[in-house]
């Protein structure tokens, strides 16, 4: 039979599980409040039950191209107003130009 009897750091009890229908009343609770309990098992030695969480499901491929078309059409025309195209496309190109000098290579007369 399962005894509730106070921790020492804090106010919720502890279950001792004498039996397997303790465990399996424990563990139906735990699972119904979705929160976990410590419990003392009778051998000794005491544990935490805590509910099972759902395994996430990854989207498939065609779902992830999907989300990812929606994100990029939902962001088209965002920077309208923001920014300059012209003065954005010459400083782009800038930063893409060098400014080092020409190096001409003359391979040597035989």
């Amino acid at each position: 039979m399962a005894v509730a009897r106070p921790t020492s750091h804090d106010d919720e009890p502890v279950e001792e599980i004498t039996t397997l229908d303790d465990l399996r009343r424990i563990a139906a609770d735990v699972q119904q409040e979705k929160r976990p309990r410590l419990v003392s098992i009778a051998g000794g030695g005491n544990i935490t039950l805590a509910p099972a969480h759902k395994k996430r499901r990854r989207p498939t491929p065609d779902e992830k191209a999907e989300t990812d078309e929606e994100a990029f059409l939902s962001a088209a025309g965002s920077w309208k107003g923001l920014v300059d195209p012209e003065e954005f496309k010459r400083q782009i190109r800038e930063g893409r130009s060098s400014n080092r000098p020409y190096v001409e290579i003359n391979p040597p007369d035989d």
